[in-house]
């Protein structure tokens, strides 16, 4: 499974409920695509080419940043110095569109590799 291959639907997306039933097929996707749920609330369908992804990228600000301990001021580091043993970084993804949505997933370049 690839990134982007897995969305959770919710209310907001038009579904008229959250818990499933149990049934003998409590979810169907028909000949066109589109896929239906029976849920607590009602039935429920959707159709996955007409949805709107969001296409703005999540943007991510940096709070704070320090170096072993001591708070660096975010608008001036351009270069820390070497012999730090420890960078503590605090940020936040900010969407307008989908807040509840944002998820996080970090690597460090040249030095995390899985």
């Amino acid at each position: 499974m690839a990134d982007g291959d897995l969305r959770e639907y919710g209310i907001p997306d038009g579904l008229r409920g959250t818990e499933g039933v149990k049934r003998h097929q409590s979810v169907f996707r028909d000949r066109l695509d589109r896929i239906w749920f029976s849920l607590n609330r009602g039935i429920s369908v959707v159709d996955p080419a007409r949805l709107e992804r969001n296409s703005v990228p999540t943007m991510v600000h940096v709070q704070e940043l320090s170096a072993d301990g001591n708070p660096l001021n975010i608008a001036n580091v351009t270069h820390l110095p070497g012999g730090q043993q420890r960078i503590t970084f605090s940020f936040a993804g900010l969407s307008f569109s989908a807040p509840d949505r944002v998820r996080y997933r970090y690597m460090l370049d040249g030095y995390d590799h899985d």
